[in-house]
């Protein structure tokens, strides 16, 4: 059964912080806007499918210059 991994980056490294099967997304996704929401400092999340290691989602609470807001599909180099 395919499974993603949640990500999350608040100082300049990544950290695991859940991982859930396809059904459950929305919801994690969920969860993880309202954590940015009570924050005060720049958060951000990524979902990476177990399969490919490739960035499936992507979201910023505080986004440096030129990156979206919320989730996005980031930019994947090819063969990713």
């Amino acid at each position: 059964m395919p499974r993603y991994q949640i990500k999350v980056n608040v100082s300049g490294s990544w950290a695991n912080l859940c991982s859930c099967p396809p059904d459950r997304l929305d919801a994690v996704k969920a969860a993880c806007e309202q954590l940015a929401f009570a924050l005060d400092h720049g958060i951000v999340f990524r979902v990476i499918a177990f399969q490919t290691e490739a960035v499936v989602l992507q979201f910023n609470n505080k986004p440096r210059r030129g990156e979206p807001h919320g989730w996005y599909v980031p930019y994947q180099p090819c063969g990713r």
